[in-house]
């Protein structure tokens, strides 16, 4: 599981030096053998792309050559999600691994254990209590990554003709289970609408409409979950009914009705629109949602509050979208190389991946710009990535509240970035390995979680956080923490941290205490 930056203000690869190489094995947790076909990837500790990859052999063992001196973590992984993701030096699954500091030596002999995906079964029962089939179950996984409690879905599974469910592949963490009561269609005859007659599309364990009331699963390691059952109660729906004006060509469009606790769509409140782009929703439960209308690449979104009456009329503009500039410049001008400096523009929510403009890289024209011109009408925070070493983001609005595209045609923000920047390194306790490290700036009091600065120590328990704004900050450690946990409000309350000011151009020193979590 990997993170690090929240802030997004991402560093340059590092500067071309000796190559080493880097070699070891993924091993079974439980019996100690080597996994084969594990995907093992090399990635930058300090903006998370991968900068090699390759895959075990039959004895589990994998070899990546030429890496270029840096800080990074190493990942191991399966696509058939026979095995739950880990990182070399985690403390325990689901956990960061070490930094590995490269510096053109050769590391060998490097061991990644690997536990088996949980599993969680159970079943589901109608209205009268009998066994439910054709029900899809959906585990979310919760995390605070973007300042608030949402939902991912991570694995899914159909009830059988008993009723039964098994999700399987599922990493440690806390999840909420999830039951979709969604047409099915048998080959040759029309839908069946008898069966989902009476029930709301989607109900959480054991039996609730929201995620908010929702049993939560603590799901350990290749822990098996038993008897995650549901028990649906039949109610009346709301209908929602409305009409998308095309003003753009494109492909079908798609219209999503998704919860605003979830961070992605699943399929559920899925529809398409009707000849004169009409589309209806039925047997949606009250709460808050966010509609949207797509075809790629243009989109429409709007917030939804459903109640217990019927919504009818909506009206959404599919048009070509706005037009973005965001210019860069350095300050004084030509102090900060820009280059391979990029920008992007992100989603707050994150609700549907279709709409995420951030895969951030170099796009700077000559004039020091990046264009964005038919942007889906939504709200956009703007992303930095490449800032060279020793330098920081100095002045960018639209970092800390988003650009509003809802209306209008053309926008445009600017990032000022200053050389200077500071540094602040240090260890943990006595040297606790794979530590995580978070610096709280003290000059950011609206959406602050966008500026958090995160890293993960060595095996000595040293860490680095470079390319830092010379401001006040507060510093915390802890040995085992679950990524994001900070975001929670109050989390890090009453603990003030460690205070630490970082000076232009300098490099602060910290011995920090371990938190408890």
């Amino acid at each position: 599981m990997s993170y690090i930056l929240v802030l997004a203000i991402l560093l340059c690869l590092p500067a071309a030096g000796f190559a080493g190489t880097v070699s070891g094995r993924v091993l079974d947790a439980e019996s100690g053998r080597g996994v084969t076909r594990m995907t093992v990837r090399l990635k930058s500790a300090a903006h998370h792309w991968t900068a090699h990859e390759t895959a075990t052999n039959a004895q589990g063992a994998f070899t990546l050559q030429d890496v270029r001196p840096g800080r990074y973590r190493l990942v191991a992984s399966s696509e058939d999600r026979r095995y739950a993701e880990a990182e070399y030096g985690a403390p325990k699954p689901g956990r960061p691994g070490v930094t590995l500091q490269i510096g053109g030596d050769d590391l060998a002999e490097l061991e990644i254990p690997v536990v088996r995906g949980a599993v969680v079964t159970g079943g589901v029962r109608n209205h009268e209590g009998q066994p439910f089939a054709r029900v899809q179950v959906t585990l979310l996984a919760e995390s605070y990554r973007n300042g608030f409690r949402q939902f991912l879905p991570q694995g899914r599974a159909m009830t059988d003709d008993r009723g039964e469910y098994r999700v399987f592949g599922l990493a440690a963490g806390r999840y909420v289970a999830q039951a979709s009561v969604m047409p099915v269609l048998r080959s040759g005859y029309p839908k069946d609408e008898a069966r989902e007659e009476g029930y709301f599309t989607a109900y959480y364990a054991p039996g609730t409409t929201g995620a908010g009331d929702a049993s939560v699963l603590d799901v350990g390691p290749g822990a098996e979950l038993r008897g995650i059952d549901f028990q649906l109660r039949k109610e009346r729906g709301v209908r929602v009914r409305g009409r998308v004006e095309r003003q753009v060509q494109g492909p079908p469009i798609a219209v999503f009705l998704t919860p605003d606790e979830w961070a992605a769509h699943s399929g559920v409140n899925q529809t398409w629109v009707g000849p004169e782009g009409e589309f209806e929703f039925s047997r949606v439960a009250p709460g808050a949602y966010t509609l949207t209308a797509r075809s790629v690449p243009a989109a429409v979104r709007r917030p939804l509050a459903v109640g217990y009456d019927d919504i009818e009329g909506i009206e959404l503009v599919l048009d070509a979208g706005a037009e973005v500039r965001v210019a860069v410049r350095a300050d004084p001008p030509g102090s900060v190389p820009l280059d391979g400096v990029g920008v992007a523009l992100r989603t707050p929510r994150q609700a549907d991946p279709a709409l995420l403009l951030d895969a951030c890289a170099p796009n700077l024209g000559a004039d020091g710009a990046a264009q964005f011109p038919a942007t889906p009408r939504d709200r956009y925070y703007v992303t930095v990535c490449g800032v060279p070493e020793g330098a920081y983001v100095a002045s960018a609005a639209a970092l800390a509240q988003p650009l509003d595209l809802t209306e209008g045609t053309a926008f445009g923000a600017e990032v000022v970035l200053r050389g200077g920047a500071g540094r602040v390194v240090g260890k943990v306790g006595d040297g606790v390995a794979a530590a995580t490290v978070l610096l709280v700036p003290q000059f950011h009091s609206e959406n602050r979680f966008r500026f958090l600065r995160a890293a993960t120590a060595d095996t000595n328990g040293e860490f680095a956080i470079d390319n830092l704004e010379p401001r006040e900050y507060r510093a915390y450690a802890w040995a085992d923490i679950e990524p994001f946990a900070w975001n929670q409000p109050g989390f890090l309350e009453p603990d003030p941290g460690v205070a630490v000011t970082v000076e232009p151009g300098s490099e602060a020193r910290l011995e920090l205490p371990v938190k408890e979590d």
